[in-house]
């Protein structure tokens, strides 16, 4: 199986850079979170059976979306991300961030 990793851009308190939050594809739309671009970082998110974060692959598609910590993932899907994974819509990924700059 080869490493999966995706390039996203989020913020992070000064003190802990593995604490990601305003997790997007691209800066503007984390700027749009009213994140100052001095802010903004860029992360790689490696795929982690550990990992405390967790995203969303859509079939068909290449970039995770929807990343969150584990704990608050779900709130994303109102009708809940175990239905979509039964019907073939994605898969849920576990993600470890790395800080890139």
């Amino acid at each position: 199986m080869t490493d999966r990793c995706w390039t996203l851009y989020g913020t992070h308190k000064a003190d802990d850079s593995s604490n990601v939050s305003n997790i997007y594809d691209t800066r503007l739309q984390v700027k749009m979170c009213g994140v100052a671009e001095n802010d903004i970082h860029e992360y790689t998110f490696k795929e982690d059976p550990d990992g405390k974060y967790l995203g969303w692959l859509k079939t068909g598609k290449q970039q995770v979306a929807n990343v969150r910590l584990a704990n608050i993932f779900n709130i994303q899907f109102p009708y809940g991300v175990e239905n979509l994974v039964k019907r073939g819509r994605g898969e849920i990924v576990r993600l470890t961030p790395f800080l890139v700059k």
